[in-house]
């Protein structure tokens, strides 16, 4: 299991390698083994390619978290919905099952 320390999403150091398991830890370097390499190569992207653009540091790291335990919901946007009217319940259950 991954877990984050504080609410400022911060791992700390000594603890992130001991709660990973060997697929988690292999993850890990490939990442940071990519992000040196996509270092080196980022700068000379066309201006005008705009489907293979370079993550932002902060989607990166959602994307790290999310690869390192699919079913983690530490990220999530919540919002609240307004409704008027008569509510159909079932139809309204049924609509979360879908998701």
């Amino acid at each position: 299991m991954f877990f984050v320390n504080n609410n400022k999403g911060m791992i700390s150091k000594e603890n992130l390698l001991e709660q990973l398991d060997e697929v988690q830890k292999k993850k890990l370097l490939e990442y940071y083994r990519v992000k040196k390499s996509s270092r080196k190569t980022s700068n000379t992207l066309n201006k005008y390619n705009l489907f293979n653009r370079e993550l932002a540091p902060t989607q990166k790291n959602l994307w790290f978290l999310q690869q390192m335990d699919y079913s983690d919901t530490s990220y999530n946007m919540p919002f609240l919905i307004g409704m008027r009217g008569k509510l159909d319940y079932k139809a309204l259950h049924n609509s979360f099952q879908v998701l």
